[in-house]
């Protein structure tokens, strides 16, 4: 499996959409914070903005990216690891300032 650290630092945005390349297929990440529920999620489309994925919340050592009918959309997982211990164990999970900092979002293929 190969990994890649998704580039994902706010800037002081409390929204961005980003251009992303996952195992050679562009994509478009959108990263948004919940000021409510104080976390961010994630939502994925395809270069051509289809949604594929809507408020996957960033957690911690959590797999994300599910199937759909048994079929996964996108070939890898990502997940997000905590820098700053043994990567997934955590137990914070990433603030307004520290996201693509201290937590990074990880994508790992099947290859």
């Amino acid at each position: 499996m190969a990994t890649t650290a998704i580039p994902c630092t706010p800037n002081g945005q409390s929204e961005w959409t980003q251009r992303t390349q996952l195992s050679g297929v562009e994509y478009l990440l959108t990263f948004r914070w919940s000021q409510r529920v104080g976390q961010w999620s994630l939502s994925i489309a395809d270069a051509n903005a289809v949604p594929l994925y809507t408020g996957i919340p960033l957690t911690v050592g959590t797999l994300m990216l599910p199937y759909y009918a048994g079929v996964r959309v996108i070939p890898g997982v990502m997940v997000v690891a905590d820098t700053s211990v043994d990567g997934l164990t955590g137990d914070l999970d990433p603030g307004f300032d520290d996201l693509g900092d201290r937590f990074q979002l990880l994508y790992y293929t099947r290859d």
